[in-house]
């Protein structure tokens, strides 16, 4: 068996509320203003392949994308289309 041993601390952990980088950031902070308007209704604010549809709802849903937070204050759902995957999300306001 060969391997490597480096000896180092790891980097920063990338989960949590980290969120992603400020580009990314600046798309979401408008989603999240376009949702607030319409409290309560469902849009579509992402279409693209099966498995990311659901990957990617499960992190707004965790709070990685700070611009859903805090988390109590939207909803998330991902289904499958007939040309892929899509994110419905919807602003339900103060709890």
């Amino acid at each position: 068996m060969s391997g490597v041993i480096r000896w180092e601390e790891p980097p920063p952990s990338q989960t949590g509320n980290a969120g992603p980088a400020p580009k990314m950031n600046a798309l979401y902070a408008s989603i999240r203003a376009d949702l607030m308007s319409k409290p309560g209704e469902w849009a579509v604010v992402w279409e693209g392949g099966k498995a990311s549809a659901r990957a990617l709802a499960n992190q707004m849903r965790r709070g990685m994308y700070t611009a859903f937070c805090p988390v109590d204050r939207f909803e998330f759902a991902s289904r499958i289309t007939t040309t892929g995957g899509a994110i419905y999300a919807r602003y339900i306001g103060e709890s």
